[in-house]
């Protein structure tokens, strides 16, 4: 579970724009496609797989693009910034 931080005003509405793990969806959905599951618990236990063997490397590049994005969302005073 992800604790919940006081954010004020603008940057509050931007963070919620974002779930903090938005840049896991495509690769965790990638890598996943196409394979079948009898439960939800299988389901459960390939993504936590999944996430537990990513390296340093691909959670430090995921937040890097998180912290370009959100100075493109200040510097445009809270506006929805596409790719």
């Amino acid at each position: 579970m992800t604790p919940s931080l006081k954010i004020p005003g603008r940057l509050s509405r931007m963070a919620s724009k974002w779930p903090s793990d938005y840049f896991l969806l495509p690769k965790l959905e990638e890598n996943l496609s196409g394979a079948r599951f009898c439960s939800d618990s299988d389901v459960r236990t390939a993504a936590e797989d999944w996430l537990d063997g990513q390296g340093l490397y691909f959670y430090q590049a995921g937040l890097n693009k998180l912290v370009l994005r959100s100075h493109k969302c200040l510097n445009r005073f809270g506006d929805y910034v596409e790719k």
